[in-house]
Order: C-alpha cells, then sequence, then structure tokens
C-alpha cells in the first residue's frame, strides 16, 4: 500500500524545509480533582498505525510556482456581439498574468493600458531529493495541488468571485492542466479535485546536488497552462476597470512514500493487521 503524503503548503516559493507528521487529540475538561468528565453518549476512540520511512529517505522539497495569476476579460458594446460567450480561445478572454492599469482613475471615461505582470509562460520548478544508496541523492517526483480563496470583500474584489462552475456575470473558475479547481476545500474555497505531476530532477551528475542543501540545483522546469472560465456574456462586460486582486492561490506540494509492508504479527496475540 502506498499513500500519499509529506505535504507543504505555500505561497509563492517554497523553500527547503523540515518535514514531519503531526498529530493534535483533542480533549475533555476534566474535574477538579482530574476525574474523567463523561457525556451522555460516551465517547467513541479509535486507534490505528501508519508507518513512515522518512528516517530512511530523507526528504528535501522545494518547489518554485508562479506567484501571480491575473486575467483581462475583452468585453464590448457593439450589439452585434454582445451575447457572445467569453473563452480565451478566441481572444475575449486574455491570459496569462495580464492586469488593466486605468491611466486615470478618477475619470469614467479614461483611457487604459494592459500591463504584463510575469512572463507569459506559467512555469513550475522541482528541485526535491531523497536519500539513495551509497550516500548519493536522488531526485523525486512530487504532486502539485492548487486551492484558492476569495479574498477580502465583494467591494475589494470589484465584484469578482470564484466559483466551481462559472456562469454569471464577474464569476470565474481557474484551471491548471484542465484541472479545474472546483472542489469544496472549506469557506469560501475551492481546491482542484486532481494533483498534477512535476517530473523529478535529474541528479545523476552529484554536481548537480547542493551539498549544504541536498536539493537540485537545476531543477526540472515544467510549462503548465492555467486557463480560466468566465460567467456572462461579452456584452455585460462595457465598463473598462481596473483589475483588483480577486483571491489568493495556495499551493500543496508532496509526494508519494512508498509504505509497502509485509504483513506482520500485531502484539500481543498475533493476529494480522486489518
Amino acid at each position: 500500500m502506498s499513500r500519499k503524503n509529506m505535504t507543504k503548503k505555500l505561497l509563492g516559493t517554497l523553500t527547503a524545509a523540515a518535514l514531519c507528521v503531526t498529530m493534535t487529540i483533542p480533549a475533555m475538561a476534566a474535574g477538579t480533582s482530574g476525574d474523567v468528565v463523561p457525556v451522555p453518549d460516551g465517547t467513541d476512540v479509535y486507534a490505528g498505525i501508519v508507518v513512515d520511512d522518512e528516517t530512511n529517505t530523507d526528504a528535501r522539497i522545494r518547489v518554485t510556482v508562479p506567484t501571480v495569476f491575473a486575467f483581462v476579460v475583452n468585453g464590448t458594446v457593439d450589439t452585434a456581439k454582445k451575447d457572445l460567450t467569453l473563452s480565451s480561445a478566441d481572444g475575449t478572454i486574455l491570459l496569462p498574468n495580464v492586469k488593466v492599469n486605468v491611466l486615470d482613475p478618477a475619470s469614467p471615461t479614461s483611457d487604459y493600458e494592459i500591463a504584463v505582470e510575469q512572463d507569459s509562460k506559467m512555469t513550475f520548478t522541482n528541485y526535491s531529493t531523497k536519500a539513495a544508496a551509497g550516500n548519493t541523492r536522488e531526485g523525486i517526483a512530487v504532486n502539485l495541488k492548487g486551492s484558492i480563496e476569495n479574498k477580502g470583500s465583494d467591494k475589494d474584489r470589484n465584484y469578482w468571485k470564484h466559483t466551481a462552475n462559472a456562469k454569471g456575470f464577474k464569476e470565474f473558475t481557474l484551471s491548471l492542466e484542465n484541472e479545474k479547481f472546483n472542489k469544496s476545500a472549506g469557506a469560501n474555497t475551492l481546491e482542484m479535485a486532481n494533483a498534477v505531476v512535476l517530473d523529478a530532477p535529474d541528479v545523476t551528475d552529484p554536481a548537480n546536488v547542493d551539498s549544504t542543501t541536498k536539493l537540485a540545483k537545476t531543477g526540472a522546469a515544467k510549462d503548465l497552462a492555467f486557463d480560466v472560465a468566465v460567467g456572462g456574456t461579452r456584452g455585460e462586460y462595457k465598463q473598462i476597470e481596473q483589475s483588483a486582486k480577486v483571491g489568493t492561490i495556495v499551493w500543496t506540494v508532496g509526494y508519494t512514500v512508498d509504505n509497502t509492508i509485509t504483513k506482520t504479527p500485531t502484539a500481543p496475540s498475533g493476529d494480522y493487521l486489518q
């Protein structure tokens, strides 16, 4: 059996970090004499064991990710085009990393310019390694998953809202490598249902491993396709609007640990693990 674990959330760039698994068990408050406080329906307690092999693999995780994702809707006042749906494929949604700068925010008829915030490519780079035989390192592939939260008030976001399936005016849905951010992940947050894989860096040449961090000096770079679906019709977007920060993407990076084990008897009865 294998299990995906060793996850680490990050904003922007994840630097090398020591990762560990922690567990917190909440407890009922005890009385003044230290006795157990009963509850009407009793308390169910479960116990189990998981096995990590991190003492043997000494995994070092580092992935760099884009820090900005921006898009611009190309609206229209042309009545012949007002009912068109919006798509990055036909240029009615401009991607990636472009913003609108209104030259005179005080004027409702101000001109504007399109600004490119970062390189047009959305590049993710994996530098992660783990211990291998003979005191060497090997690169490890990692799983990447993103989640987005609508930040701030509706007004702060210029009334843009990320939804699981954009349909209405100013609703939008991000996707990465065709994996939509459409799975609920808590209050006001949606995540990718499935992770995408970043290839392992090539560290067959020991010179490509940093002697201190044990990370690859040159990582495995991969350009991943971002897209955004926007609800409403083109004619609804007929007012020039300064770009505003409308959400925050949190990236979760993990890798698959080989937890394959041979069934062994549990103490003390000798029954096999279930």
